[in-house]
């Protein structure tokens, strides 16, 4: 699963992680994918730190 995998970013596994949240948990399927397009925005409005976006292995 992308949360554990580490070739990704830190914003993809935190994405990952809250839409399984609210969909799993909260079964709030809504609340995802209104927090995917307030992430897809913040990226590209620039409001996002950039440390997140690097990859690490």
């Amino acid at each position: 699963i992308e949360t554990v995998r580490r070739d990704n970013c830190l914003l993809v596994k935190n994405l990952i992680t809250e839409c399984l949240h609210k969909i799993l948990i909260d079964r709030d399927i809504p609340a995802a994918v209104q927090f995917v397009k307030n992430t897809i925005s913040d990226l590209l409005m620039n409001r996002m730190d950039l440390s997140l976006l690097v990859i690490t292995k």
